[in-house]
């Protein structure tokens, strides 16, 4: 990791299946908050005339369990709309994000140079620490998001 940063920038996935099966043994209390909608912030990433934040609950269910959660979005969310989150939603986010953090539930790596990481963002949860990078370009970080859908509008919310 010397290579791509002075410190920091660790990766970590979870399976939301996982987190699910982990919240209905130790939160079961906060599992139908997680199935209605929370306010997202689309991070600037919408069109003209479009709102900065969506809709949408973390969990649901068809064919199989799909998950869409970002702590960081959920709260800005709800920053941009100049609203407070609900005290069960708070809870349902706060057991998440424990979860999350439990390290016998989740895996951390280390990106080497020139591997990719590929995260199907309703199945994974992932995220990464801060990282302080090198002050010399050429000895910097460059990652690339790039968001790959098989339907759906090109918008962030598709």
């Amino acid at each position: 990791m010397a290579d791509l940063v002075e410190r920091g920038g660790h990766s970590r996935v979870a399976s939301f299946h996982t987190l699910y099966n982990a919240l209905l043994a130790r939160h079961p209390d906060c599992l139908a908050r997680l199935y209605r909608p929370f306010w997202f912030d689309r991070q600037r990433e919408f069109h003209a005339g479009e709102t900065p934040v969506f809709a949408a609950p973390v969990f649901t269910a068809g064919e199989e369990l799909q998950a869409r959660f970002s702590a960081h979005q959920i709260r800005g969310g709800y920053a941009l709309k100049g609203e407070s989150l609900d005290d069960e939603g708070a809870a349902a986010v706060a057991a998440l994000i424990d979860l999350f953090d439990d390290d016998t539930l989740s895996a951390d790596f280390d990106l080497e140079p020139g591997q990719l990481q590929f995260v199907d963002n309703r199945v994974l949860g992932h995220a990464r620490t801060e990282f302080t990078n090198f002050p010399e370009p050429e000895r910097r970080r460059h990652l690339v998001r790039l968001w790959l859908r098989d339907h759906g509008r090109r918008a962030y919310a598709g």
